[in-house]
């Protein structure tokens, strides 16, 4: 039986923001390519930007993610 009062060495253990960062990454993505590929022309007015556009869903959403979850072994 283990001593539920020990705790795991934080410096060995990944970090939930890192996995919610991740899966927010890939979601954002996910719904980029999706935006991209069913109204190519959504995005038209920006240009050249557009592409800085799809970047900024991708990060905005790994940013979120991150931001939202909660570690208990870091505080």
């Amino acid at each position: 039986m283990t001593d539920p009062t020990i705790r795991p060495d934080p410096s060995k253990v990944v970090s939930p923001k890192v996995v919610a960062s991740a899966i927010g990454a890939v979601s954002g993505a996910a719904l980029s390519a999706a935006l991209g590929a069913l109204t190519p022309e959504l995005f038209d007015f920006l240009g050249p930007w557009s592409g800085v556009a799809f970047a900024a869903i991708t990060g905005g959403g790994a940013v979120a993610a991150g931001y939202l979850k909660g570690d208990p072994l870091r505080g």
